[in-house]
């Protein structure tokens, strides 16, 4: 299994999670609004969406998170780029699907009606987190481009390795 494999295998059981913890904070917020008289509210939709986009927020920023702790071998140094590039679009499209599709149920629900204003935004949505994920993975791209020249200009020869108790008199 390749270090790219690892972390998409990684990041799918992290979403399997995330998503089962979203259904009781779903749940509460439909309970509120009802309790008070507004379980047939657009606010109830918007808020239920905002759940939903925290998980897919979490996936990306652990996806990153993850790109930086783990070391990077030499045999990926050439692909890990395109990997995270490929997982951060994966992401957003598999769980923006998702967030869609329930979104639009929630308005049928709710509202029962259209749900193409509320949409078009989450789109929206959709498409400004794909951008900032993507400019962060080229903005890590630029850093470890940075670091590895960094590194190779270097003078290694002249690293000594002295401290108060061992430099001499």
């Amino acid at each position: 299994m390749t270090r790219g494999e690892i972390l998409v295998e990684r990041i799918e059981l992290l979403a399997m999670r995330l998503v089962e913890r979203e259904a009781p904070d779903l749940q509460i917020i439909a309970n509120e609004h009802a309790a008070r008289g507004m379980g047939n509210s657009s606010a109830v939709i918007q808020q239920r969406h905002e759940r939903r986009l925290r998980t897919l927020r979490e996936l990306l920023a652990e996806r990153i998170r993850l790109e930086r702790e783990l070391p990077l071998a030499p045999e990926d140094d050439g692909t890990w780029l395109f990997d995270l590039r490929v997982a951060v679009v994966e992401i957003i499209d598999h769980q923006g699907a998702r967030l869609l599709r329930d979104l639009i149920e929630d308005c049928r629900l709710i509202l029962g009606g259209t749900s193409e204003p509320i949409s078009g935004d989450a789109k929206k949505q959709l498409d400004r987190l794909r951008f900032e994920y993507l400019s962060e993975a080229d903005i890590m791209a630029g850093e470890r481009e940075h670091q590895k020249r960094s590194h190779r200009h270097q003078p290694h020869h002249l690293t000594a390795r002295f401290t108060l108790e061992t430099m001499p008199r």
